[in-house]
């Protein structure tokens, strides 16, 4: 591989924009530090992450997973490179910082769109049996033709066959958009929690589309976690919470079809790309 430009750098590791020598095609290189995996195992769901996309190979809503191999000192994933960008790059652009102040956000018609391919990319994943838990604006991908890729699957988690419950008492997910149950599950792992952690994320990034700020932020995590914790005035529990099918069934979805989103949907943004390798929008 030919490294053409760094796009993220994280705890467990870097993505970078490469090109196949021996294919020419021009790919999104995920590279996992093995040690920093092995520290975190709990954390760090790389065969989780590797098992979603080679089993949801067919699902239009992921990256196509086109490599996996191992050196060493590192885990590599060799993915589709998506060259729209991100929601979180979206929004930024419309002047919404989600930090000091309210940005413009994007349009309701806008926010619908994007909202109900991320729903269809959810759907596809929890029938895949696995939970996300780290629902965001930065990992829901723009591919070239404009439509939601949902990404990101090293905090996946295996949902229970019998029970539709997640047991793990270690926080994962960002803490903006960590489902409160979540955080109680670090007290009592024992009761768990519902594949509906990543729709307390989806309504979180609902909320940010449209006011262009995110409704939990503060200064520190401890902060944001008491702000997720005392949210009944803001947003429902987790017994009283939609489901997918639910959400789908929302009136703010009603002029949505959704089985021919992928086909027929139009985005709202589509990327102006001036070659393979073009990664302005990151």
């Amino acid at each position: 591989f030919t490294s053409l430009r760094q796009l993220a750098t994280g705890q467990f590791g870097t993505v970078s924009v490469v090109k196949d020598e021996e294919s020419g095609k021009t790919l999104a290189l995920k590279t996992l530090d093995k040690r920093y995996l092995l520290r975190h195992r709990e954390r760090a769901c790389f065969m989780e992450e590797r098992d979603v996309l080679v089993r949801g190979s067919q699902i239009p809503w992921f990256p196509s997973l086109t490599i996996a191999f191992q050196d060493t000192s590192s885990l590599y994933l060799g993915m589709e490179f998506l060259q729209g960008g991100d929601l979180a790059g979206l929004l930024d652009r419309r002047d919404g910082d989600g930090v000091e102040g309210e940005g413009s956000g994007l349009t309701e018609d806008e926010t619908r769109f994007y909202l109900a391919e991320l729903i269809l990319a959810l759907e596809s994943l929890h029938d895949l049996g696995y939970a996300h838990r780290d629902v965001k604006p930065g990992n829901v991908l723009i591919d070239a033709r404009g439509h939601v890729r949902l990404a990101d699957f090293g905090a996946c988690a295996l949902i229970d066959p019998e029970t539709r419950r997640i047991r793990g008492a270690i926080p994962v997910g960002t803490p903006e958009y960590v489902a409160p149950e979540v955080l109680r599950a670090q007290e009592d792992g024992r009761k768990g929690y519902g594949p509906d952690c990543d729709l307390w994320s989806v309504g979180i990034l609902a909320y940010e589309c449209l006011r262009g700020i995110s409704p939990f932020w503060a200064e520190t995590d401890a902060q944001t976690f008491a702000r997720v914790m005392d949210h009944e005035s803001l947003i429902c529990s987790e017994g009283s919470r939609y489901g997918i099918a639910e959400a789908k069934k929302d009136p703010f979805f009603a002029e949505v079809t959704f089985n021919l989103l992928w086909n027929e949907g139009r985005p709202p943004f589509v990327p102006d790309l001036s070659s393979p390798e073009d990664a302005h929008y990151f």
